[in-house]
C-alpha cells in the first residue's frame, strides 16, 4: 500500500527497522529520531555561511520560549541569530561588484561581519560595556544573541542589540 511504502522509506532514511520499533518504547524511538534529525539539521546547516555563529551556540533543535515577541528588538535578534542583518560583508555577493564596500560604516577599518559588529567594532564599545562581567568575545556573543539565559536577562540582550543596530543605522543614513 502507499502508506506502507512511505513508512518503509521513512524508516530507511532513519536507519530504523520494524524490529527496532517492536523492541523499544516510545521514548527511546523518539530519542533516536530526534538524534537523527539533529544530525541531519547540523549537516545541512554547516554548508550555510550565515549560520556559522548560530551553530556555534545552538546545540540541539528545540523550541526556545520567551525569546521572540512582536517587537523591533525581537526582529533584530532573529536577524542577528540567523546572520541576515544587512551588514556590509554581504556586499561581496552583489551582482554589481564594481563598487564593493564591505567595510564597517562605523569604524571604516574592518570588514563588517556579524562578529565584528557584535564584538569588535570600537565605535560600539561604549554600548557593549553596559554588559557586565564579560570574560571573552564568545560570552559576549552568547549574551547578545540570547543563547546565555542563566545569568543574563534576554530582554537586556535584545535592548543592547537594538541600541547597537540603531547606532549603526544612524551612521549609514549619514553616509
Amino acid at each position: 500500500t502507499p502508506f506502507s511504502q512511505k513508512l518503509n522509506k521513512f524508516l530507511n532514511e532513519l536507519n530504523i527497522n520494524l524490529e527496532y520499533i517492536r523492541t523499544n518504547n516510545n521514548i527511546k524511538i523518539k530519542e533516536k529520531i530526534k538524534s537523527i534529525d539533529t544530525e541531519k539539521w547540523r549537516n545541512e546547516a554547516k554548508n550555510k555561511k550565515t549560520l556559522e555563529t548560530y551553530l556555534r551556540f545552538k546545540n540541539e533543535i528545540k523550541e526556545e520560549k520567551d525569546i521572540y515577541d512582536y517587537t523591533e528588538e525581537s526582529r533584530i535578534l532573529f536577524k542577528a541569530r540567523s546572520n541576515t542583518l544587512k551588514l556590509n560583508w554581504r556586499n561581496k555577493y552583489n551582482k554589481d561588484n564594481s563598487t564593493i564596500n564591505t567595510k564597517c560604516p562605523l569604524c571604516t577599518t574592518y570588514e563588517e561581519t556579524l562578529e565584528h559588529f557584535l564584538t569588535k567594532c570600537v565605535k560600539l564599545k561604549q554600548i557593549r560595556e553596559k554588559m557586565k562581567n564579560i570574560n571573552n568575545e564568545n560570552e559576549m556573543l552568547r549574551r547578545l544573541l540570547c543563547f546565555e539565559k542563566t545569568t543574563w536577562k534576554i530582554e537586556e540582550g535584545k535592548k543592547i542589540l537594538l541600541e547597537m543596530w540603531k547606532e549603526r543605522m544612524k551612521k549609514e543614513q549619514i553616509n
